[in-house]
């Protein structure tokens, strides 16, 4: 399906620019030439932190910034644009595939680590979840020893990326968000690149999503994005209202400012190692090229100013170790000489997991399946969502159905016991550099008053639960139960010197008792979800794991074979002091270097009850500011 007409109304008003956009946008385009120039700023990546870097330093046209992205552009392509399709791309040509490593000893398998190879990175693959953490989980960020890191810092840098584009009060009607006490437009941003709303279709998950909580007495809350998270709310999703599209970084941060003569951007161009300068810039490395790969050849391109590795957290830590900065012991095992000995590249690596449930669903119930069940209703619902100004679609929804609950909401009869292990299991590791990070875990679950959310779970308008085959003609609602704050920590290190070769990544899920009861815990409560009266109305039978499935020991062994990565993987190159494993400081310059910044969820470092897209772009929006201050 070509560019929709739907979307023929943005393209329109970015015509002019592309006509004149950058020479890598015309066919033929030659690595040659961009490797032939100098550029003030690098970005080795061209993801959800890149781009937007990358646009708010050519702001300035007194600079240049050239873009290195391993991807292709998606510009146009619905399995991107059409947010019912969340999902679709993965695995595709748009996706790194990733695998983690499995863990025999602890019952887990190996899994699938999607990451977004395309123009936009990770922010054309995700799911359009738009939320924020709790402000608590920032301001932990600043207690770690990062000044200027917190909640009140960080939240204008948030709002900047944004602008919400209101709902309609018969909107807000159909998800029962007046109910929960309206949504207040002024946590949102007004005038950012990234457009954030609520879509038109509702769809009937989505309807009873809030009573199905009110049901069991947990609260409301119809504004997610105050930094207070906690409880049910329907999120908003990144979707530009006028035309039900994805809003992502490439549209919304490059597409606009292509035209731009200072900013240059090669797409399939895949950064292989950072040359540093043979004599160090007062006893630092300093950048001088960035060798790439494009079309099977190798080039350099000079960096006048400043590297900013966008890479993300797979190959930020990647590229570090692969260009001599990394652990000895690593580097040297492959063979890589040692530039710098930083030993904390490629650890604390942190990420989200969930497990899926599904229900089957009375047959008149319309979901995502109905599009596979029924090509006449699949073919009309593309001609609605191509329609300017027509009626809302079935591909206009994302995922929005959220809810945060601490660890006593989750589970109040066990909360005191499991929090109680959980303190022994930390206090026999006070050694461990991870040590200061889990005891603000720790304070995170202390208490029944927490504001920190410990398990999020999501409603999805349809079949998703990973493994499985739905039924042909039959519709379904899956619930998934995602961990927030694992103990575990990974890691991700090369294990060869071939830049193409992928790192291993070792997550350590579930290396630790207190996330495997959690997991538990979450996974069991997704039952209690749609035995409510209100998921009740329109239920037939839980076809996943079963009835059958009744103890601890059977839920377990049932979520070890269904869960995945919530696709939040954060922490490889910290930003913490250099004692505590950091690899960058509070300005994101790795440290003993002069001209090299982390600018992406690499830095992060202690996770987050929330999707992080949002706060991602805040953290490049941020170090625009930083850069452009030196």
């Amino acid at each position: 399906m070509t560019p929709s007409t739907r979307r023929l109304a943005t393209i329109l008003t970015l015509s002019a620019s592309l006509a004149a956009a950058a020479p890598e946008l015309v066919p033929g385009f030659e690595a040659v030439t961009f490797a032939s120039r100098a550029y003030d700023y690098i970005v080795i990546g061209g993801g959800t932190a890149g781009l937007a870097v990358a646009a708010r330093l050519s702001e300035d046209a007194g600079v240049t910034v050239g873009v290195l992205e391993a991807g292709i552009s998606g510009e146009g392509d619905d399995i991107i644009d059409q947010p019912g399709k969340f999902g679709a791309n993965i695995g595709t040509i748009y996706d790194w595939n990733f695998t983690v490593a499995a863990v025999p000893e602890f019952g887990i398998p190996a899994v699938n680590w999607p990451r977004g190879k395309v123009l936009g990175g990770s922010s054309a693959l995700n799911f359009m979840v738009w939320d924020r953490p709790a402000e608590i989980e920032i301001d932990a960020w600043e207690k770690l020893g990062n000044p200027g890191w917190n909640w009140e810092n960080l939240l204008p840098y948030m709002k900047k990326s944004e602008t919400y584009d209101a709902l309609s009060d018969e909107t807000a009607a159909a998800y029962n968000l007046d109910e929960a006490g309206g949504v207040n437009a002024n946590y949102y941003g007004t005038d950012g690149p990234i457009h954030i709303s609520y879509p038109d279709y509702v769809a009937q998950q989505q309807q009873l999503w809030l009573p199905a909580f009110q049901d069991q007495e947990v609260p409301l809350n119809s504004n997610p994005l105050s930094g207070h998270n906690l409880h049910a709310n329907i999120s908003p999703s990144n979707v530009r209202a006028d035309n039900s599209s994805r809003s992502y970084s490439a549209p919304a941060y490059y597409f606009p400012n292509s035209y731009r003569p200072n900013l240059s951007v090669l797409t399939s161009a895949r950064a292989t190692r950072l040359i540093f300068d043979d004599n160090k810039d007062n006893g630092t490395l300093r950048v001088k090229c960035i060798e790439f790969q494009h079309g099977g050849k190798t080039y350099t391109v000079e960096v006048l100013k400043e590297a900013i590795l966008s890479a993300g957290t797979v190959q930020t830590p990647q590229l570090l170790e692969l260009s001599g900065i990394g652990r000895k012991d690593i580097l040297e095992a492959v063979g890589v000489k040692v530039k710098l000995e930083l030993p904390g590249v490629g650890e604390n690596m942190q990420d989200h997991t969930y497990s899926a449930a599904s229900w089957e669903l009375k047959p008149d119930v319309v979901t995502l399946d109905s599009l596979r069940n029924d090509p006449e209703f699949a073919a009309q619902q593309e001609e609605l969502w191509a329609t300017p100004n027509g009626s809302p679609s079935i591909l206009d929804e994302a995922v929005g159905s959220i809810t945060y609950l601490t660890l006593h909401e989750l589970s109040p009869d066990n909360a005191e016991s499991l929090y109680a292990d959980v303190v022994a299991w930390v206090e026999e590791r006070k050694d461990s550099s991870y040590y200061e990070q889990w005891k603000i875990q720790l304070e995170f679950l202390s208490t029944q008053n927490s504001s920190v959310g410990q398990i999020e779970l999501i409603g999805v308008d349809g079949f998703f639960t990973g493994g499985e085959v739905p039924e042909a003609g039959k519709v379904y609602t899956t619930l998934l139960a995602a961990n927030q704050h694992p103990f575990g920590r990974g890691t991700i290190h090369i294990n060869s010197s071939d830049p193409l070769a992928y790192p291993v990544i070792l997550a350590n899920y579930f290396s630790n008792p207190f996330d495997t009861a959690l997991q538990t815990a979450g996974t069991k409560y997704l039952r209690t979800i749609a035995e409510s009266p209100s998921y009740q109305s329109f239920i037939i039978q839980e076809t996943l794991p079963g009835k059958d499935v009744t103890t601890d020991e059977q839920w377990e062994a049932y979520w070890k074979t269904h869960f995945t990565t919530e696709y939040h993987p954060i922490g490889t190159a910290s930003m913490l002091p250099r004692e505590k494993g950091g690899v960058v400081d509070a300005d994101l310059k790795v440290y003993g270097t002069s001209n090299l910044r982390v600018v992406d969820a690499s830095i992060i470092p202690l996770h987050i009850s929330a999707h992080v897209q949002a706060v991602i772009y805040a953290i490049a929006e941020k170090a625009a500011d930083i850069i452009k201050a030196c």
